[in-house]
């Protein structure tokens, strides 16, 4: 059976033939009779009025078919707006006026059984979800919401985010969605809430903008528990730490002056036991200073005083405090490269992660090797390269050794507590530089770091 968009093109080529027919017809006449012209032109006149009829019927009906077929694609292109899918199955159209109407409200349906499966699926998420428009103000919110905030969805709607973000995180959330509507993908930031009879919250947001929607959609997780418990445990370090840490200071002061005294009456047994115990008490001080640093890096507290200074002052500084335990292993630590260089860090931390590099490769050299130092200056870093001649790291250990408590094999042996390469990670990086290692089993380590290089080194403040 021939549908409308065929049977129209179809009918008129029929009509088209029966006027030709008609017409022909009234030619043969004219050609029997010139008498019966008046007839003739009768005739004539009759099949032009029914031509012009036919053609006038046909394209009305043709602009009706059309005029209906653009609404059943706009009630077509509707209901797919509402299925919010650009692919979901669509049941094919007829050309019956039922099966269309049909269609149309399965369409209909359907839309309806997939918003209402979205939304049940977001009331009944764990975490707190919001939709805000460009002016931050919620326009949509689940059911968490009560459960999360003690505040019904209806309480939130229409009002702007300062009615859920605390007051004091308000700015840094507003920060937030700034840049999730620059960055493509996900932002994340934690924030205080606004709560109604029950205990302040904490969230962890993931916000992203919609580019579609011109929309905000934000998921808090519920993080207060987990920040509670940091918290008790950072100030539990640092009241331990601190604690730890004066004593021992103040005894490993005392053992170095008897040991550096020549007219004390401390015999040499006694003075081999008193170097011993000096150099578990500084290894321990080391740890409670690592402690210390990890304390202040994961409460954000991890300051640096910024200034201009040489790669040799540091390069030469670091090399001299750890002078005592390289000269025991007759080790020996070469300068070369670009050491005249300058650099804008901060002096005291960067010879941290000098000492730390440095030590370690003294601890894995053999007897009698010797450790490189070297500095390369490029055009937009310089990166401070130790190199030592120990046993080297295996490939899977390479990814590992910059993260917490992470130890290579053999390490347990030196003392080492594992966070030393971690700090020296979050320095470098908080001076915009990176951090990683080249090795391989047999041939030694490269430790190496990169810093951004002076671009305008014109500071007449500082003294170098």
């Amino acid at each position: 059976m021939l549908k409308s968009r065929e049977w129209f093109p179809a009918g008129t080529i029929v009509v088209l033939c029966w006027q030709i027919a008609l017409l022909c017809g009234a030619s043969a006449l004219l050609k029997e009779s010139a008498a019966q012209n008046k007839q003739a032109l009768d005739y004539l006149t009759g099949c032009a009025a029914v031509s012009i009829a036919s053609a006038a019927m046909f394209l009305c009906a043709l602009y009706a078919v059309q005029a209906g077929e653009k609404r059943i694609k706009r009630e077509v292109f509707a209901c797919l707006s509402r299925l919010n899918v650009s692919d979901a199955p669509v049941p094919p159209v007829s050309g019956c006026d039922a099966d269309v109407e049909s269609n149309i409200r399965a369409l209909i349906m359907a839309a309806d059984a997939v918003n209402e499966r979205e939304k049940a699926i977001a009331d009944h998420s764990l975490d707190f979800l919001c939709a805000l428009d460009a002016n931050r103000r919620i326009v949509a919110v689940n059911q968490a919401s009560f459960r999360l905030t003690g505040m019904h969805f209806y309480q939130l709607i229409a009002k702007d985010s300062s009615a859920l973000i605390d007051s004091a995180d308000l700015t840094l959330f507003f920060q937030a969605l700034s840049r999730a509507s620059n960055v493509a993908g996900a932002v994340e930031v934690a924030t205080g809430i606004k709560t109604v009879d029950i205990e302040p919250r904490i969230f962890l947001w993931t916000i992203e903008f919609s580019t579609t929607h011109q929309l905000y959609f934000c998921a808090g997780k519920d993080v207060t528990a987990k920040m509670q418990l940091e918290r008790f445990k950072q100030d539990f370090t640092s009241m331990v730490v601190h604690d730890l840490r004066s004593p021992i200071s103040s005894a490993a002061m005392t053992m170095q002056s008897l040991l550096q005294d020549k007219k004390n009456a401390v015999c040499d047994s006694h003075r081999v036991q008193l170097s011993r115990t000096l150099s578990g008490m500084e290894r321990l001080l080391r740890l409670i200073n690592s402690l210390l640093d990890l304390n202040k890096l994961e409460a954000g507290k991890f300051k640096l005083n910024i200034q201009l200074v040489r790669i040799a002052k540091l390069v030469d500084d670091s090399v001299a405090t750890i002078r005592g335990f390289s000269e025991q292993k007759q080790v020996v630590v070469t300068k070369s490269g670009d050491l005249q260089e300058k650099v804008a860090v901060d002096e005291e931390k960067m010879i941290q992660v000098l000492i730390n590099l440095l030590s370690n490769a003294v601890k894995y050299s053999p007897a009698a090797g010797t450790i490189t130092v070297t500095v390369n200056r490029s055009e937009k870093m310089i990166t401070v390269i130790v190199c030592d001649q120990g046993p080297g790291i295996a490939e899977a250990s390479k990814g590992r050794i910059f993260e917490r408590y992470e130890r290579v094999a053999g390490a347990e042996q030196t003392g080492s507590t594992g966070l030393g390469l971690f700090i020296c990670k979050a320095i470098v990086e908080r001076h915009g530089g990176n951090i990683g290692v080249r090795s391989e089993v047999g041939k030694g380590s490269q430790f190496w770091f990169s810093i951004p290089a002076l671009t305008n080194e014109s500071d007449p403040d500082l003294d170098l």
